[in-house]
């Protein structure tokens, strides 16, 4: 078999083998942290975004989310402003468990 791969930079992001390799992921847990993964930085990941760029439905989207979130490559985390005021949810998405795992909460500075 050929591998044919886009070479341009603007089109191309690195995530580490270890979440793709994880033999205790579904490929659709699988295609929705790559997803995640290879959105701008500044991209609000939300179940109505992923919705928004795939055909899946919110049941298949949330059923991806947990099992992610069960192996520990996504995180909800609470948003506070610099007073600790409560302004919701976000998830934090990672190739590596470890990078996320301590993190409770995001200061968004005012």
């Amino acid at each position: 078999m050929s591998t044919f791969r886009t070479t341009d930079a603007d089109q191309t992001k690195a995530i580490g083998k270890k979440v793709l390799y994880d033999p205790t992921l579904s490929l659709k847990a699988k295609g929705l942290i790559a997803f995640a993964l290879t959105q701008p930085d500044a991209a609000d990941i939300t179940l109505k975004y992923i919705q928004n760029h795939n055909k899946d439905g919110a049941s298949a989207i949330r059923s991806a989310i947990e099992e992610l979130q069960e192996a520990g490559y996504v995180k909800m985390m609470e948003m506070r402003d610099a007073h600790n005021n409560y302004l919701g949810k976000k998830f934090a998405y990672s190739d590596d468990p470890s990078l996320i795992e301590n993190v409770e909460q995001v200061i968004i500075p005012k």
